[in-house]
């Protein structure tokens, strides 16, 4: 599976991510996040302390985030999905499939 990492946020928005919204939630460690993804490409925003913005190789949009969570980012295992539609969690779940991914 092809996937293009965006560092910021800005990138990201050229490549549709904008207008993207919570399609779901995976539950996964920070570390493996990191593992897989590098780290964060936003850290300390207004709304999520980490957020991962991804697209696949055939176009669609993912991201990745703890909106709102009261935890460090370190310590959060509940994050967000983020995408247009379910195709962004679909490829989320294919990505990690012993992770537990709960579609809206």
């Amino acid at each position: 599976m092809q996937l293009s990492l965006f560092p910021t946020h800005k990138q990201a928005s050229g490549h549709k991510v904008n207008g993207s919204h919570l399609q779901g939630y995976i539950h996964i460690e920070y570390d493996t996040l990191v593992e897989f993804l590098g780290e964060p490409h936003y850290t300390d925003m207004d709304k999520a302390q980490a957020e991962w913005c991804l697209e696949f190789e055939d176009g669609v949009i993912a991201t990745l985030y703890d909106y709102k969570s009261p935890w460090l980012k370190e310590k959060v295992t509940n994050w967000h999905v983020g995408g247009h539609d379910e195709d962004s969690i679909e490829k989320i779940q294919q990505m990690f499939p012993n992770h537990k991914v709960t579609k809206l």
